[in-house]
């Protein structure tokens, strides 16, 4: 069995290991910082004076000081040190500074297109799927009229 996950590079535990919590605490420190990924920019090569703790930078293709040999990694100021993870495939981060969703592939970070949402004035996304769903569902004593309600 491997030590780590094949995914996040969870550590697992072992069997007779000793300080277990150790390990525990590592990895919810790591999925703290990855799971629901939101990082202060993309292509940072110079880390800040004064980093906060959680602080998450996707590095450029020429980091600098203490980023330095890190290209393309995420950058995690943990405790008081930096911590760097390599991103994989299909992982997407926010960008804090602006608000648009990245998506990790093919050895770069890309935007994310929002998707289109079939709408209409006066009803909210979520009730039009949710109708949409009952509607095709049995029993379907609960659809609505969908004429001219954006939903078919």
């Amino acid at each position: 069995m491997p030590d780590t996950s094949e995914r996040l590079s969870l550590p697992y535990l072992m069997p007779a290991q000793a300080q277990k919590h150790v390990t525990h605490n590592e990895a919810l420190q790591r999925l703290d910082l990855l799971v629901q990924l939101a990082v202060e920019g993309f292509e940072a090569n110079t880390p800040p004076a004064l980093p906060q703790a959680g602080e998450v930078h996707a590095l450029g293709d020429a980091p600098t000081e203490v980023w330095a040999g890190h290209p393309g990694e995420l950058a995690a100021w943990v405790g008081e040190t930096w911590q760097f993870t390599a991103p994989q495939d299909g992982w997407v981060a926010l960008d804090k500074s602006t608000g648009i969703l990245h998506r990790w592939g093919a050895g770069a970070w890309t935007e994310v297109s929002p998707p289109i949402w079939r709408t209409s004035p006066g009803w909210g996304l979520i009730r039009i799927m949710t109708v949409a769903i009952a509607c095709r569902s049995p029993p379907r004593r609960a659809c609505l009229p969908t004429k001219g309600r954006g939903i078919s």
